[in-house]
């Protein structure tokens, strides 16, 4: 019964995974999602995403495969597993959480590979903000003329999503 709800859940998703081509979107499921090196179940899974990891989207196959922005590259998740975002009001507010040191949910791997790409920085993607994810924090709101403390809010989310 519970194999039947599963992929029940994956076809109600494939049916209403309605979402415009967008620039950015997060991953809808509970669970982890792969992150596949060819738009197939059978490419080689080189990542995973966590709930509430957004992505930027290159392109939506017609194959129900989404190419997405990835480690510098592109990469490919099912279109289904993924639903539109903004910053600012509803899910975005979830989306963008403010993150400050100690934080430790999935917004801030997002953060983390996000600074690696922008800040050519060496991050370990550990989903908790340490030191090295603060100084690097500071550093990105310096270098793009943002406030100085550590916090990544509003205003330096705008800015990362501008550069990503």
């Amino acid at each position: 019964m519970k194999r039947f709800c599963s992929i029940l859940l994956v076809v109600v998703l494939l049916f209403t995974a309605n979402f415009a081509l967008a620039d950015y979107v997060k991953v809808a499921l509970r669970s982890d999602l792969n992150v596949r090196k060819e738009a197939s179940y059978k490419g080689e899974v080189i990542g995973h995403l966590f709930r509430n990891d957004e992505v930027t989207v290159k392109e939506r196959l017609k194959t129900g495969w989404t190419k997405i922005a990835y480690d510098g590259g592109t990469a490919y998740v099912r279109s289904s597993f993924l639903s539109k975002t903004k910053l600012s009001g509803g899910q975005g507010k979830d989306a963008f959480p403010t993150l400050k040191h100690g934080s430790k949910v999935a917004a801030v791997q997002t953060l983390q590979r996000n600074l690696n790409t922008i800040m050519d920085t060496e991050l370990e993607i550990t989903g908790v903000f340490d030191d090295d994810t603060k100084a690097a924090v500071m550093k990105f709101q310096k270098k793009y003329g943002l406030t100085q403390d550590g916090i990544v809010g509003k205003k330096t989310w705008k800015k990362i999503i501008e550069l990503r």
